[in-house]
């Protein structure tokens, strides 16, 4: 994010907050129908409402993490995800009841991706001539 506002001549209110922008996900499974509004494609469904509403959650308040994935556990059975780590509450809403929820700290997963990466980095690489079958 910090390449984007140094590459960017744009002195918008928008633009100049990139370097403090932080993503946010959310995963969830559910069933949804297709419906042409106005010649357009649109989802709709109860699960397509929660995963909107989802948006709108507590994690930052719970947790102090500004970026996460926040995953439903319809959408942990479907992948099969078994993660460590993971931020366990539940979000109610209107109409929607309770639902429990799992987040994932982005930044501490980052932080561990680079340090990976650093150590693998590191390690001393055999070049193609120096495999031996």
């Amino acid at each position: 994010m910090k390449n984007v506002r140094r590459h960017s001549t744009c002195t918008c209110r928008a633009c100049e907050s990139i370097p403090i922008l932080d993503l946010k996900f959310m995963v969830h499974h559910g069933e949804y129908a297709v419906q042409h509004i106005g010649g357009r494609r649109e989802l709709a469904g109860s699960d397509v409402g929660l995963a909107h509403r989802l948006f709108k959650n507590h994690v930052k308040e719970k947790t102090g993490w500004r970026a996460y994935t926040l995953f439903t556990p319809a959408a942990m059975e479907c992948m099969g995800l078994q993660l460590e780590g993971l931020a366990e509450s539940t979000e109610s809403y209107e109409h929607l009841g309770e639902t429990y929820v799992f987040a994932l700290d982005m930044h501490a997963r980052h932080g561990r991706c680079l340090a990976t990466a650093g150590s693998s980095s590191s390690r001393p690489r055999r070049s193609a001539s120096s495999v031996r079958s």
